[in-house]
């Protein structure tokens, strides 16, 4: 590990270190022929030990900086613990990404009011977006307003719930039948035979809600539990 606690640790560093030139370097991080297999692992070790992030978009990000936009419910309201948590995250990839040359653009919007790509296309001009981090919410109200996206190419990822019928290119998110069997797992181990329960699902337009529920009632049928 390099001794360079005070500044970020460069491609000119990681060639001082591995005794080769800054152009080794970069042929070695970017997977370029001319390096042999031992001085490319000496170097790639080096940067993985000093924490160099490798920018596999360098040659596209010296003409501009990706826009992408960051969708999700505000934090600042009741019960909105878990989205508290995704900004979090957000802002800290904020201060850590200068390298990478992203434009992250906050979309934070009140789902009592409008739903996601409804707040996406009031804060930004979608065709200037070069991809979109969205938690898509109640899948039935978007549908109508997620056909702004199509045929414009722009990567859609969704967070937290998938969405039928939008064109994304990966969805993130638990897998809410298991979510639900383990929740009555834990409840049913703490009750006495035969007692009943009372199941508040949430929203039934919700793909999570109702997966969660999902999972409840396979749990209680795969158990035989007679509650």
């Amino acid at each position: 590990m390099s001794d360079l606690k005070n500044k970020r640790f460069t491609i000119k560093d990681i060639a001082r270190e591995a005794g080769v030139s800054v152009a080794t370097v970069h042929c070695a991080l970017y997977n370029k022929p001319g390096v042999s297999d031992a001085v490319k692992e000496r170097i790639q070790k080096i940067a993985r030990d000093n924490d160099y992030k490798v920018n596999l978009n360098a040659s596209f990000l010296k003409r501009r900086n990706l826009r992408i936009a960051v969708v999700f419910p505000s934090p600042v309201a009741e019960k909105r613990y878990y989205y508290q948590e995704i900004w979090d995250g957000v802002h800290e990839y904020a201060k850590n990404q200068n390298d990478f040359g992203i434009d992250l653009i906050e979309v934070a919007y009140m789902p009592e009011k409008e739903d996601s790509f409804q707040a996406l296309a009031r804060a930004v001009n979608i065709s200037e977006l070069d991809g979109v981090l969205i938690s898509p919410g109640a899948d039935y109200r978007i549908k109508g307003t997620a056909s702004a996206f199509a045929g414009q190419n722009i990567p859609l990822v969704l967070v937290g719930s998938d969405a039928e019928d939008v064109d994304r290119l990966f969805c993130i998110q638990p897998h809410f039948v298991t979510l639900g069997k383990m929740i009555f797992e834990q409840l049913t181990s703490q009750m006495k035979i035969g007692k009943k329960i009372m199941l508040c699902a949430g929203n039934k337009d919700t793909v999570s809600h109702y997966r969660i529920v999902q999972g409840c009632y396979d749990y209680v049928k795969e158990s035989n539990l007679d509650i």
